[in-house]
């Protein structure tokens, strides 16, 4: 895997990670390869394309990092909280300086830069650049979303009992989960009740109902979207809406 992940870097070393042969270090950056060494056992036919698209957009990444940032482009994506760990410690000792901000127990928001070919996350070094504080940045990544998509109310439903709706086509419609009040008129069509699940990380399913059974259902498509996917989310974590943001359901 590191010979492909080479062939794109040209000039930059490529290294597997002492103990981790799953995490690369390349430049000033690490790779985990976590996604894409189990995607590669559910679906080995198409391991070596995945493998090559995942290098090439890294390639793209460490062209991109060294470009100027277009404050247009910042967004904000959902990750767990195990994403803060594939950017190393800051040289200061302070730890990962993603910009982050926790969405419920173990999924976080994160700010991104949107480029054609990979989303960078944004670091804190890159703040001062931008020209704005860390409250100023997630306040420019929503307003971005915002403009960047379509109103949640053109591409959802009310669902009734028994259904499953979908939130796709975008690689941000996950992002709407920080904007909890774009929820709110989804939610009340549905009688007040409105629980998501993310299956992958650009897709959302929804229901109207809070029984253990539908539940389970929901669970149920979550999985199965997930084990076809080479970038699976969360897709046994189920929040369910409230007016002041997302909880857990057991």
């Amino acid at each position: 895997m590191a010979t492909v992940f080479q062939a794109e870097a040209g000039d930059i070393p490529v290294r597997v990670k002492a103990g981790e042969p799953l995490t690369l270090e390349v430049d000033r950056m690490q790779v985990n390869l976590d996604r894409l060494y189990n995607y590669c056992l559910r679906v080995r036919g198409n391991c070596a394309d995945q493998a090559t698209t995942f290098a090439k957009a890294m390639k793209e990444m460490l062209t991109e990092a060294k470009a100027p940032m277009d404050k247009a482009a910042i967004r904000l994506v959902v990750r767990p909280r195990e994403y803060l760990g594939q950017v190393p410690p800051s040289a200061d000792g302070s730890g990962s300086t993603l910009q982050t901000r926790p969405l419920v127990d173990g999924l976080i928001t994160v700010v991104v830069l949107d480029t054609p070919r990979a989303l960078r996350p944004i670091l804190a070094g890159d703040l001062p650049k931008l020209g704005v504080t860390a409250g100023e940045l997630f306040q420019l990544a929503e307003a971005n979303l915002v403009a960047a998509l379509r109103p949640l109310g053109d591409v959802t439903d009310p669902v009734r009992a028994g259904k499953i709706g979908v939130v796709g086509g975008d690689v941000y419609e996950v992002g709407r989960l920080a904007l909890v009040g774009q929820w709110t008129e989804l939610a009340v069509a549905q009688g007040g009740t409105l629980l998501v699940v993310l299956p992958t990380t650009d897709v959302v399913l929804y229901i109207s109902e809070a029984t253990p059974a539908a539940i389970e259902a929901l669970r149920g498509q979550s999985r199965r979207m997930a084990g076809r996917a080479p970038n699976p989310l969360a897709p046994e974590m189920v929040l369910r809406w409230a007016p002041t943001g997302w909880q857990l359901v057991p």
